[in-house]
């Protein structure tokens, strides 16, 4: 059996910015652990299922762009 191969194809910046990521990589892009994320932004934090927590990949790059400037 052939798998269907995946399209990449690229995404408008005003919807890749509204993509949901998991909250250990919004730490990692920021340079924390996660628990420590989860402590100082738990308002950016969405619970999308019973035990999966998603970040919106906008709010996470702002958090890095405060971060060093």
């Amino acid at each position: 059996m052939v798998s269907p191969r995946k399209i990449d194809i690229p995404l408008p910046e005003a919807v890749a910015l509204r993509r949901k990521i998991s909250v250990q990589e919004a730490a990692s892009m920021v340079g924390i652990h996660e628990d420590t994320f989860r402590k100082h932004f738990p308002h950016l934090i969405k619970r999308v299922g019973p035990r999966l927590d998603r970040v919106t990949l906008g709010d996470a790059l702002k958090i890095g762009q405060s971060k060093t400037a």
